[in-house]
């Protein structure tokens, strides 16, 4: 087993299972099974299995079940069954299966039943059956049979039997059998066979009205709103 470490500026390179460390502006790579760690505005990449670090506004990339983590403004990029994380600003990339976090105004993507969290802000995209879940005023989107959750104001999306769900003044839809759930003053839309849920208050209590796409007059890929009757109507 390597160990490498470089100052300033430099670049290391290890074999399978080494370890390559490098100060900031630096590059750092590791073989299988290794850990590369640069410092800011650097470069760590690492192979299978292994984990990439690397300062703010960095680049870290790691194989398939790896971990990568970037700091501020970075990019993480991870393989199958992996990990990524980035900080705010930054962009988590995971493969399938895996789990992308951003922070705040990032964006995360994760590959087919993977799971993707973004800040305030961010957008988080996921797959096929995956989840993605975005904060306030975020975007989040899920492929079909998905989970997609946007804070207040925020706008979540899912496919065909997906469960999209916003919310206050947010923005839910989903698709054929889907469920799409938004909060007080937000909008839903569903298709065919789909249900659509919104939050309103009454009473001195919150309830929710609860439609089902082909009665009472609601039709499928049709944004709905309340009135101030608690009626649905069209948004």
């Amino acid at each position: 087993m390597s160990n490498v470490y470089v100052g300033y500026k430099g670049t290391a390179t290890v074999g399978d299972k080494g370890t390559a460390t490098v100060g900031d502006k630096g590059t750092a790579t590791a073989g299988a099974k290794g850990t590369a760690t640069a410092g800011h505005y650097g470069t760590a990449t690492a192979g299978d299995y292994g984990t990439a670090t690397v300062g703010a506004k960095g680049t870290a990339t790691a194989g398939d079940e790896g971990t990568a983590t970037a700091g501020y403004n970075g990019t993480a990029t991870v393989g199958h069954y992996g990990t990524a994380t980035a900080g705010a600003e930054g962009t988590a990339t995971a493969g399938y299966e895996g789990t992308a976090v951003a922070g705040d105004e990032g964006i995360a993507t994760a590959g087919d039943y993977g799971t993707a969290t973004a800040g305030k802000n961010g957008t988080a995209t996921v797959g096929d059956k995956g989840t993605a879940t975005a904060g306030a005023k975020g975007t989040a989107t899920a492929g079909d049979e998905g989970t997609a959750t946007a804070g207040d104001y925020g706008t979540a999306t899912a496919g065909d039997e997906g469960t999209a769900t916003a919310g206050h003044n947010g923005t839910a839809t989903a698709g054929d059998e889907g469920i799409a759930t938004a909060g007080h003053n937000g909008t839903a839309t569903a298709g065919a066979e789909g249900t659509v849920i919104i939050r309103y208050y009454e009473a001195n209590r919150w309830m929710v009205k609860v439609g089902y796409i082909g009665e009472s007059g609601l039709s499928p890929d049709t944004p709905y709103k309340l009135d101030n009757a608690g009626e649905f109507v069209k948004a």
